[in-house]
């Protein structure tokens, strides 16, 4: 009895791809998969872990990884990373703007609990415009979150 195989490719919503899910998808051990990151065979991977890793830490922080999503389909379906730079990606999965903590959480593949503890972290262009509702996000700029993600690439 054979198994069947099936092409299956999710609608690209998000930018990045939490490890978690990939591991979930496509069926692959995480810690396999994070191996996998740390040796760039899965190009483009960010830890994005409100504490930065600490080198000598005796108790190390979890690890939030996020991976460039064409980079985890190509590394499921066998087929090769497109060529790109740093920079052509942050172009791809950042808009050429300023972004509201709203679109951040949703890039990053993350709550929005998260962005605020990752807040200090990026320069605020607006503070939110009241407490709650529809204009309680904050604006982050474009040059903080590219330089976050800069200093916090696996691979």
């Amino acid at each position: 009895m054979s198994q069947l195989q099936f092409q299956v490719e999710l609608p690209r919503t998000k930018p990045t791809l939490a490890l978690e899910s990939c591991a979930d998808f496509f069926d692959r051990d995480y810690d396999t998969l994070a191996v996998d990151v740390e040796n760039q065979v899965i190009k483009f991977a960010w830890d994005i872990a409100s504490r930065p890793p600490v080198p000598d830490d005796v108790v190390q922080a979890r690890r939030e990884i996020r991976v460039y999503a064409a980079s985890a389909w190509a590394f499921v379906y066998n087929r090769p990373m497109p060529a790109l730079t740093e920079d052509e990606v942050y172009k791809l999965i950042l808009p050429n703007r300023d972004l509201r903590s709203t679109e951040l959480k949703r890039i990053l593949a993350c709550s929005h609990q998260h962005i605020y503890e990752l807040k200090e972290n990026f320069t605020v262009t607006r503070p939110p415009a009241q407490a709650d509702g529809p204009n309680s996000f904050t604006v982050f700029s474009r040059d903080s979150i590219v330089k976050f993600l800069r200093s916090r690439r696996l691979s």
